[in-house]
This record gives structure tokens, sequence and C-alpha cells, in this order.
């Protein structure tokens, strides 16, 4: 079939349907954009980086912080050396927002197929807050490291390089979501990296907006400091870097979502620019595969209360 007849897709599902959907997508000749995390547990990674392979599709991973150019630009800062030798990272997705009771959502099980549903989760009863909330059970996600720490760790290995942690210690607790999730609401986890040699810290919460969502990389020279709308540059004692900052749009610093600076739209572009060129997108398959470990290898270390080490985890 001419691919140039072949409509793509935009995958839109639960987390733990990301891969088999893209693996049927790229089977059947088509290009892809699925959301972040892309895997829902370590051992779908190379299947899904051989299916876009085998495939030759064109996959684009829902990580837009790789196509805003505000972050483009501070890639190249990172890469210039400017920073010094970056030691620590540090990264945030917080906020104080309500969490969801359970209530009746008037969703009758006669309209949906439960059993679809569920795909390769383990077989169990139709549960409304499940359904609806997904997100924060085991089954069907990984909780606050998949749901937001993936968009931040991944900028962290675009800028450095890097393909997974070589450990991780991680703690969580149940604040304002007790009795409603499984996974827990405020976390933070530790990342050790060997290549290149660097540590992680992320926290996150729903219960306090402090740092709200960032990224801090802290050189010997100086520490560059980035959101989605802004990046500034803070020098070290006696350093001969300069400060500097670039602000786009409107937004409060650590803001979610700047006005007029839409991330989405920046990440779908090149996607499609992609598709007719037949070059490699801004977050293919590997970044995507690679992000999501570090969010499996967290929440390892976090339902162990020991630290995950990688080899144990990829073996």
């Amino acid at each position: 079939m001419d691919r140039q007849d072949v409509d793509a897709v935009l995958i839109g599902a639960p987390d733990h349907w990301h891969v088999p959907m893209t693996i049927d997508a790229c089977q059947a000749g088509k290009d892809v954009y699925v959301e972040k995390p892309l895997t829902h547990d370590l051992s779908e990674g190379l299947p899904v980086i051989e299916a876009q392979n085998r495939n030759h599709s064109i996959v684009q991973v829902g990580m837009q912080q790789r196509s805003m150019p505000h972050l483009i630009e501070a890639n190249d800062i990172i890469r210039s050396g400017e920073l010094g030798e970056i030691i620590k990272v540090h990264l945030t997705w917080n906020r104080n927002a309500a969490r969801a009771v359970k209530r009746d959502y008037g969703i009758d099980p006669s309209t949906l197929d439960w059993k679809r549903f569920l795909g390769n989760a383990p077989v169990q009863p139709f549960d409304e807050y499940r359904f609806r909330h997904w997100r924060w059970f085991w089954d069907f996600g990984g909780g606050i490291f998949t749901d937001l720490m993936v968009h931040f760790i991944d900028v962290a290995h675009w800028f450095l390089d890097a393909e997974h942690p070589a450990s991780a210690v991680s703690i969580g607790t149940h604040f304002s979501a007790k009795d409603l999730w499984e996974t827990p609401d405020t976390v933070q986890t530790l990342l050790k990296y060997s290549k290149p040699e660097v540590q992680v810290y992320f926290e996150g919460t729903f219960s306090n907006a402090r740092n709200a969502a960032m990224i801090e990389f802290m050189g010997t020279e100086a520490t560059l400091y980035c959101d989605r709308g802004r990046y500034e540059i803070h020098p070290e004692r006696k350093s001969k870097v300069q400060y500097r900052e670039r602000i786009e749009g409107q937004g409060s610093r650590g803001k979610d979502f700047y006005e007029e600076v839409d991330g989405a739209v920046y990440h779908l572009n090149n996607w499609l620019e992609c598709i007719r060129s037949r070059k490699q997108p801004n977050a293919p398959v590997e970044a995507g595969v690679g992000s999501a470990a570090a969010a499996h290898l967290a929440n390892q270390a976090l339902r162990s209360e020991n630290i995950a080490h990688w080899q144990a985890a990829a073996s």
C-alpha cells in the first residue's frame, strides 16, 4: 500500500493500551502520535522500538517539551558547556488541587466493553471509579511518576543524552487521595545515573504547589531553570556567567501551561513535517521508552521499599 494513502493514528488511550495500539498501528503501515508515558511496563520497551523500526513508521511520543523553542535553545546552552559540569538535576510537578471523590458518574456498564477496556490488565469486576480515574491504579497507570514526572525527566534525558537511571530510591504517601487511589498522591524519588554521572531528584504532590512544574540543571558554573514558558540562567558565586532569561507568552513561574505557548501544536507540527519528510521526529519511540523507564524504576523502588537497580529491573 502506498503510504501516501494511509491515515496517521493519534493514540490517547489509558497507559496500558499505548504500546499494544502503537504496535498494531505500525504493523498496519501507519504513522503514530501516542501520548506519554509510552510504556506501562519495562518489558514493553523493546517490542515497540522494533515495531517502529521494522515498519519504518514515524512515531512521535507526546513529550511536547522537545518541540518548545525556548527549551530547544536551553538544550543548546547545556551542550555549550557554559554551565560547567552538571552534577545535579531537580525536577518537580506540584499542584494544590482537590482530588476527585467517589460519586455516581452515571456510567451504564452495559454501554461499554469492560473486558475490551481491561485488555492485558488483570480480570476484575467493573469499577466506575477505576474506569474514570484509571491513571491512579497500578493495573492501568503508574501514578505521579508516569503521569507527571515523565514530562521533565524526558527533558533531563534529552539535554544530557541519558537513556535510563542506574538506580532509584523512592517514597510515597497518601495525603489528599487516601482510600481513593492505589498510587500515592505525594511522592519523591532520587535517581542515580551513570552515563552521564549525575543525581536527579523529583518531587510531586497534589497538596502543595510550591515549585510547581519545573526542572533545574545545577552546574559548577551556573544553574539553568526551565519550565513550560521560560528559562533562566543563575550564575554561581565568582562565576563569569551572566544572568539571563527567556520568557514565552504569559504565565506565572512554574505554570503547567503558559498562554500563547502551545507545546502540543509545536509537537504535532513537528510530527506532521516528519511524516512528509520521513525524518526522525523530536520524540521518537526510543525517547519515550527511556523516559517511561525512569518512572517505572522509581515505582519499583516505591513499591518494594528498596533501592531498585536497572540491571535487575531490566533482566
